[in-house]
């Protein structure tokens, strides 16, 4: 949960995409769930980053960067846990739970 791929966290803008057309982007849908956080929360979380980032074929494409900052690997994997703490207390609602049927 709350992971960097690729250099950013990806997300959709819920002006643009249900949860259920989100969750079905995913490789793999079943493994996935669905959650709400609010963009000025994340902001706030040690210089996080959010941008909407739209692609070709996902309007709703957003980007969350930052959490992966830092050359120690040792203080880059306590500022992940860190930050990956702050992000679940921060989370409003669980729409979609990962394994509840497509």
């Amino acid at each position: 949960m709350f992971k960097e791929q690729g250099g950013s966290m990806s997300t959709d803008w819920d002006k643009y995409s249900s949860p259920e057309v989100t969750r079905g982007r995913a490789k793999s849908p079943i493994d996935n769930g669905i959650l709400v956080l609010e963009v000025g929360g994340i902001r706030g979380v040690e210089d996080l980053e959010v941008d909407h980032v739209p692609l070709l074929q996902n309007q709703a494409h957003s980007q969350v960067t930052g959490i992966e900052k830092g050359d120690d690997p040792r203080a880059r994997k306590v500022r992940k846990d860190r930050i990956r703490v702050k992000l679940f207390q921060l989370f409003r609602d669980l729409l979609i739970n990962p394994g509840d049927p497509l």
